[in-house]
């Protein structure tokens, strides 16, 4: 990102003699503190424009007249790193025009009418909606400057349109007399607001992580801050992905396990261990998910209308030799893959587990014992730290109707 930044610094002062003095970003999700001080500061900045921030953070900073700033984002820097940074988008949350002001070809806003001779004549309702807009980010913006953005993305594919209609915007804006308007640059706007006016600005120090523009909806992941967050997330979503695929692949072997001749515990026992394997992932690493598996086999599982169905089948196809699944061994499985697999020998230990379960059941002996080991007496909780089932909820969904699940959502 620093190579790009000084790549592009150089290519415009070489061919055109400038050198940028704002950033200006309309669609990064998150920003992280080396945006403020490494590629905005410390890149000749003297401010930074952007509209993405979470939902929660942007509604507090509109109350609070806190929507412009002073970014000081490393504490080593100090002031030296610090750049004037402000919300675009009218503190919408993203960037754009006010409501109702965007004349672009796939819009339907209502463009400006100021021919009286015409029926759909509307200068006085347009200009009051703006003036009434402009007004109320003034209220919620410190100084006497306000910046509205007009445009969006991909937009000014109908620029005509749109100066067009801002020429008769800012023309009959400043007629009325209430606010003045007029066209200007980003770098402008920050002179008049941070070297004109007399305001104090409020201080932040940190970074826009985790970004969510709506309840549950996180958007994260983005540029170099929170390494340890990105670094759980990648591998673990990626293991959870492998286990679903070993999923449908085991459900067909379960199909053809007649044919195979195949003891069916040794499918069910397969399985079981998969299944567990991706309960414990998603658990820890993809909320929502997680909380399904766990209702799955705890006892509540007969309250959805597919899984119901499924219990069904599961008893009228059941083979003879099933046999429901004891708690402890279900305690067993999730303590085994805690302590032995995950928290002791990591990925590795993991495949050699499955392996070591696979090869007993296959080679005709009880899976089931290699879960009386002690190292994988369960703990409380199970997993001891909260994540997964106890052995008071976990006996009651056997591996049949797991298995007969894993079949019926394949077929």
């Amino acid at each position: 990102m620093i190579d790009q930044t000084s790549l592009g610094h150089k290519f415009l002062f070489q061919e055109f003699g400038v050198s940028p003095k704002i950033g200006w970003q309309i669609d990064p999700f998150g920003h992280s503190a080396t945006q403020a001080a490494l590629l905005s500061a410390e890149a000749g900045f003297v401010g930074l424009f952007f509209g993405r921030i979470d939902f929660q953070d942007l509604a507090i900073r509109v109350n609070e007249s806190k929507a412009e700033f002073v970014w000081r984002a490393s504490p080593s820097l100090g002031p030296s790193a610090q750049v004037f940074t402000g919300l675009t988008g009218s503190y919408q949350g993203n960037y754009g025009p006010p409501s109702g002001f965007n004349w672009d070809i796939f819009s339907s806003d209502e463009p400006i009418q100021d021919n009286p001779a015409l029926e759909n004549y509307n200068v006085k309702s347009r200009i009051d909606d703006f003036v009434t807009q402009a007004l109320w980010q003034a209220e919620h913006t410190r100084g006497e400057n306000i910046m509205m953005t007009m445009g969006s993305d991909f937009q000014y594919q109908a620029a005509n349109n749109w100066f067009s209609n801002l020429d008769k915007l800012i023309h009959y804006v400043n007629l009325d007399g209430r606010i003045n308007a007029f066209y200007s640059t980003p770098e402008t706007y920050v002179a008049a607001k941070a070297g004109s006016e007399n305001v104090s600005w409020p201080l932040k120090t940190d970074d826009f992580f985790p970004y969510a523009d709506g309840p549950h909806q996180f958007w994260t992941g983005y540029f170099i801050s929170r390494p340890n967050l990105k670094a759980g997330f990648r591998p673990n979503s990626h293991f959870y992905n492998s286990v679903i695929i070993k999923l449908h692949q085991i459900t067909y072997t379960y199909q053809l396990y007649k044919l195979i001749k195949l003891e069916t515990s040794v499918i069910y026992n397969c399985l079981f261990v998969v299944v567990s394997i991706c309960i414990f992932y998603s658990t820890r690493t993809l909320p929502g998910h997680g909380a399904r598996c766990q209702w799955l086999l705890s006892g509540q599982a007969s309250k959805n209308t597919l899984i119901q169905r499924t219990n069904n089948m599961a008893k009228d196809n059941k083979p003879t030799t099933t046999q429901p699944i004891n708690s402890n061994v279900v305690s067993g499985v999730f303590g085994c893959l805690w302590s032995c697999c995950f928290w002791w020998f990591g990925y590795f230990g993991c495949l050699l587990w499955l392996f070591l379960v696979c090869f007993a059941a296959l080679s005709g002996g009880q899976a089931d014992q290699l879960f009386e080991w002690p190292v994988c007496k369960p703990r409380a909780g199970a997993f001891g730290r909260g994540h997964g089932l106890n052995s008071a909820t976990a006996a009651t969904t056997t591996i049949t109707t797991l298995a007969t699940i894993a079949t019926t959502a394949t077929a």
